[in-house]
């Protein structure tokens, strides 16, 4: 019940059981005072003046009987007023006696048997102031002896009742003090023994949760959060308890988040590494074709300018042979033969151009859609070098007829100048053909170069991106320890 309560009624539980011991307290108090008041009322009232009306009847009733005596002795009935005074004080005091008392028959009695002690005494003492010492007198004096006997003696019990009731109420006026602090002291000891036990129950509905909390919080500070805490209480302490249930709930669902989160950044960072690997080798690979296929076009270009050059020379070779044929017909054979040699070696260069195409395609291959380009500049070059085969097909077609006609007769030789000199034209075009051949080759030496360069930088650019993508994976592992400390 008192883990429903909430703190605000618990506080005020002490100050009710102060105001419920204070209120039996006044109302304990209020009892033994009211009943004490009444008896030191009664005893102020009744027994205290009993006893001083008593002492007074028993000294009036004691001056009555000396007045009486004096009387006789002296022989003077005027002493009679004097106890007739005495007898009215007397009678007054019992009158007073009844209205304190409230017991008229105890002071109608006590009247009579005064009156009668009174009218007998003084009757006995004329009797005797007149000398008549008779039966009847003797009589009287016994009676009246008597009588006085009885009033002295109901005079004293009242004084000893009165006394003796008075005591009796202070006794009792003691006994309620006492029994009151009795009372009070019990009082007190059962609301102490109630506060603590209230303080001691309360304390525990309080502190026992607020500790239980704490060892939460501890949890919580050693990265613990996987527990629950009841919620079954209605007090602040059950909403304490939801609110950390619903911060251990948020924290699992939100490490479930990084955890899954950490795990798929390790896994991309991994995966970026290995990509980064293979494009590092790819590039690796692709740079050393690139130099490989530089190499080749170098060696092509070297071929093609000294193809060129000799191509040149044939072509001034074939125009001094037609003037040498035209001014000695013996030189021609020479000629020719000579220009036949020169053929051979534009054949053979023309080979090795289609040779050095044949490996820039390949290379090309190689490099994927990074040597497209070189594709199409070997497709082009090997076009070149076909024309120039099929050129210098044609010129050794040519010289050999030249030399076969030339060996047939000189008569011909009229008819073959016009062959030489197109022999000439078609050395002519292989030169211009070797020129468009060397500026293709420079121009892709040059975009080779460009090339090695972009190579070059997607290298270097790999190398980063393989040192983000283990800074990546390292700082995921960091990610994944530091969620591993919390235990859920």
């Amino acid at each position: 019940m008192l883990q429903d309560l909430r703190l605000k009624y618990k506080m005020l539980i002490f100050p009710l059981l102060f105001v419920i011991i204070f209120i039996s307290s006044f109302f304990i108090s209020a009892y033994y005072t009211n009943k004490n008041n009444l008896l030191l009322d009664q005893t102020k009232k009744i027994y205290i003046p009993n006893i001083e009306i008593s002492l007074k009847l028993n000294h009036e009733l004691f001056v009555i009987q000396k007045t009486l005596q004096d009387a006789v002795a002296a022989e003077d009935t005027e002493k009679f007023q004097e106890a007739d005074a005495v007898s009215k004080r007397f009678n007054d005091l019992i009158k007073l006696l009844g209205e304190k008392t409230g017991n008229k028959s105890y002071t109608d009695s006590l009247s009579r048997l005064f009156n009668n002690y009174y009218t007998l005494a003084k009757s006995v003492s004329e009797s005797m102031i007149n000398e008549s010492f008779t039966n009847e007198v003797n009589d009287k004096i016994t009676r009246m002896i008597s009588l006085y006997q009885k009033l002295d003696k109901s005079l004293k019990e009242l004084e000893i009742n009165s006394k003796k009731h008075n005591k009796n109420h202070f006794a009792e006026i003691d006994k309620n003090n006492k029994q009151s602090r009795n009372i009070y002291f019990i009082l007190i000891i059962a609301g102490v023994v109630v506060f603590t036990v209230v303080s001691v129950v309360i304390s525990m509905s309080i502190i026992t949760p607020i500790k239980k909390v704490i060892g939460a919080m501890r949890k919580i500070s050693d990265k613990k959060i996987g527990f629950q805490l009841p919620e079954d209480r209605k007090d602040e302490i059950g909403e304490l308890n939801v609110y950390i249930n619903e911060i251990n709930n948020n924290f699992i669902k939100i490490i479930k988040k990084i955890q899954s989160s950490s795990s798929v950044i390790l896994k991309a960072g991994h995966q970026l590494s290995e990509i980064s690997n293979s494009l590092k080798n790819s590039i690796q690979l692709q740079v050393q074709t690139t130099k490989d296929i530089a190499e080749s076009i170098q060696h092509l270009l070297n071929s093609i300018i000294i193809n060129a050059d000799k191509a040149e020379e044939t072509g001034k070779i074939s125009a001094k042979s037609i003037i040498e044929m035209e001014e000695s017909n013996q030189m021609f054979v020479s000629t020719i033969l000579d220009i036949n040699e020169k053929i051979k070696i534009i054949t053979d260069l023309a080979e090795r151009t289609n040779l050095l195409s044949i490996n820039a395609a390949i290379e090309a291959t190689r490099s994927g859609n990074a040597g497209k380009g070189f594709g199409v500049v070997a497709k082009e070059i090997r076009a070149l070098a076909d024309k120039s085969r099929v050129a210098s097909d044609e010129i050794k077609n040519l010289s050999k007829t030249g030399t076969d006609i030339s060996k047939a007769a000189e008569q011909k030789l009229n008819n073959l100048i016009p062959e030489i000199t197109q022999s000439e034209e078609n050395v002519k075009n292989i030169v211009d053909t070797s020129k468009e051949q060397k500026d293709v080759v420079l121009n892709i030496n040059s975009s080779v170069t460009d090339l090695i360069e972009i190579t070059d930088q997607g290298s270097m650019m790999s190398k980063n991106m393989a040192e983000s993508a283990k800074d990546l994976s390292l700082q995921a592992e960091q990610l994944k320890s530091l969620i591993a400390i919390f235990k859920l």
